[in-house]
């Protein structure tokens, strides 16, 4: 009984394995033999047949490969002999396999290579085209997939999906048709599976189907919108904004001190002190807000609550409202008026401006970085101070009866600082080119410029620049400008009107004019000057002073800078007129002729022949 038992064992595991098999079958033949008559060969040839001939199976590109003789696992060995009759046949697992034959007919070993063995009946098997692989033409949905339903012929919008079904080989699931569902279905999942199903239409909602296009409609515009209940400090409400329209305009609000959230165009803020946050276009906010936050363009806020802070982004956007202060905006064409202070503009072309009279409203604590923006101040006794400007072609300007500019600060290029009426400007730091300072009228104090063809204009007061081509003047107003350093080439002093008190100022560098100041000095080469009271020293630059002419309250005195004989030049019709203190003169006596190897300390002159003594001790 037990040897029994292991017998069905053996052949239900011979069975399971003869289901992975594929068989190899051919003819012992050779082609392009002549035929032989009598001994002699024809010139026909033929497809010459050599019965009982030696097979030989390998494994393709390997060696000798297991075979047998049926499908049931009866071995055969290897090689082994065709029948009588010239055929073969052998069974071997799936895979890839070379067979030769040979024989004493054969002129020499014909080898069939790399014949493709595959089981199209193996559950999960995956078999390619190729000897007898029985991979053909096939339809899609048959027998030759061993994991799909086989179904034939193909329905006009019919999907394949993968279904829980079986296979006829026993594979689930499996690959099978899904039939077309009806008009207006569309694909959808449960999760698990894919399959057709239906839209339902909600409340006010309109579905339509034509051709391909699928419709969904809003009908009702959302009634009266949705109330969250109440009951919480955080309470809230979400609605449509106007109610019953549908469009995309939508009106945020929380009870939390009137603040709210803005989202559209067209729409009015009027809470009272509130924070309100806006993005959109063509909004309005009331005045009393607080706390601002607006991102769009052609926005209007209306705060005049001491202290609030707004920020905007956007473009062509306002901001009014006097005592206003903290606003920060960047963009494009944007504007503030009316403000306080504490103003910060990034962009093109944004303006801040004071220009309410009586509104009691400066320009202070301002930074614009850009091109072409502009802080401008104009009420009665009102200042424009600590203001910076970082680019191109921005301005500062003070006009009316203002208090001025003072402390400000600029750094870029074509960028201009103006008091139109003649107020203060004072404290103003440039650093770039072709800056400007006007005060055409007034007083500029304690301005310091380095850069390049700069301007400062007006009746100066310690005015310091560092550069070259750069130029200070007065315009038409009195000398009084006082303490004025410009360090540079090519830089320009001008005091142009009537006298008044003294202007102290200097320029070291070449090629410099200083007109009509007094008390000024100029070192350089090629200087030029036409007032008294005036040093002017031009020749080249040294590290001792040629000379130095001094005023003080007792009168004037030229100092030579004293040195030994051989220190000057020889004296000739190119150095006559020159006069040199020498501090070696073999003689003190007026008119002698100098050689210098004493020891005398004389003022010699150069007569265009010999240096002789002029003044001796």
């Amino acid at each position: 009984m037990k040897r029994l038992l292991i017998l069905l064992l053996l052949l239900l595991g011979s069975a399971g394995l003869a289901s992975a098999r594929d068989s190899v079958k051919g003819w012992c033949e050779e082609g392009n033999r002549p035929v032989v008559t009598s001994g002699l060969n024809s010139t026909t040839r033929v497809q010459a047949s050599h019965p009982s001939c030696t097979v030989t199976v390998y494994v393709h590109g390997g060696g000798l490969a297991t075979i047998y003789a049926d499908n049931n696992n009866t071995p055969l060995a290897n090689p082994f002999t065709a029948q009588s009759g010239g055929r073969w046949q052998a069974y071997a697992d799936d895979g890839r396999y070379d067979v030769t034959m040979s024989s004493a007919g054969f002129s020499q070993t014909v080898t069939y290579s790399d014949i493709i063995l595959c089981d199209p009946f193996v559950p999960g098997g995956v078999c390619a085209a190729g000897t007898g692989g029985g991979g053909g033409p096939h339809n899609l949905l048959s027998t030759t997939h061993l994991d799909t339903i086989p179904f034939s012929p193909p329905v006009r919008g019919d999907l394949i999906t993968a279904q829980n079904l079986t296979s006829p080989t026993g594979v689930t699931p499996a690959w099978a048709r899904l039939p077309l569902g009806t008009a207006g279905q569309v694909v959808i999942s449960d999760g698990t599976d894919a399959l057709w199903g239906n839209i339902t239409a909600g409340t006010n909602i309109t579905i339509n189907q034509s051709g391909s296009t699928l419709t969904i409609n809003s009908t009702g515009g959302g009634g009266s919108g949705c109330t969250l209940p109440a009951g919480g400090v955080s309470n809230g409400v979400l609605e449509e904004n106007p109610k019953g329209t549908c469009d995309d305009t939508a009106s945020f609000t929380w009870s939390l001190a009137n603040k709210s959230l803005q989202a559209g165009d067209t729409n009015t803020i009027n809470s009272a002190d509130g924070n309100v946050f806006v993005l959109g276009s063509f909004n309005t906010l009331g005045a009393n807000q607080s706390f601002s936050y607006v991102v769009g363009e052609n926005n209007t806020l209306s705060a005049t609550v001491s202290g609030s802070e707004n920020w905007i982004f956007g473009r062509d956007n306002s901001r009014t409202g006097a005592n206003g202060q903290n606003d920060w905006m960047i963009g494009r064409q944007n504007s503030i008026t009316d403000v306080s202070g504490h103003i910060f503009l990034i962009g093109r072309s944004n303006t801040a401006a004071s220009s309410t009279g009586g509104t009691g409203a400066s320009v202070r604590d301002c930074v614009a970085i850009g091109e072409s923006n502009h802080l401008t101040l104009a009420p009665t006794l009102q200042p424009l101070f600590n203001c910076s400007i970082i680019g191109f072609s921005n301005t500062i300007v003070a006009s009316g009866a203002s208090f001025g500019v003072s402390n400000a600060f600029i750094a870029g290029e074509s960028n201009t600082i103006n008091s139109t009426t003649g107020n203060l400007v004072d404290s103003i730091h440039i650093v770039g080119a072709s800056n400007n300072v006007f005060n055409t009228l007034g007083q500029t104090a304690e301005v310091e410029i380095v850069g390049e063809q700069n301007e400062v204009n007006g009746a100066q007061s310690t005015v310091q620049v560092l550069g070259f081509l750069n130029v200070v003047h007065n315009g038409s107003q009195q000398a009084t400008g006082v303490n004025t350093t410009v360090v540079g080439s090519g830089n320009t002093v001008t005091t142009v009107g009537a006298a008044g008190t003294p202007a102290y100022q200097g320029i070291f560098g070449g090629l410099d004019t200083l007109t009509n100041c007094s008390s000024c000095w100029i070192v350089g080469e090629n200087v030029s000057n036409s007032t008294s009271s005036t040093l002017a020293v031009g020749m080249a630059a040294s590290a001792t002073p040629a000379f130095i002419i001094t005023k003080n309250g007792t009168g004037d005195y030229l100092t030579h800078t004293p040195h030994a004989f051989n220190y000057y030049p020889a004296c000739a019709a190119g150095t006559e007129g020159t006069v040199a203190a020498i501090t070696n003169s073999n003689s003190a006596t007026n008119g002698t002729i100098i050689t210098g190897g004493g020891t005398n300390h004389v003022l010699g002159y150069c007569d265009g022949t010999n240096w002789k003594v002029i003044v001796g001790t």
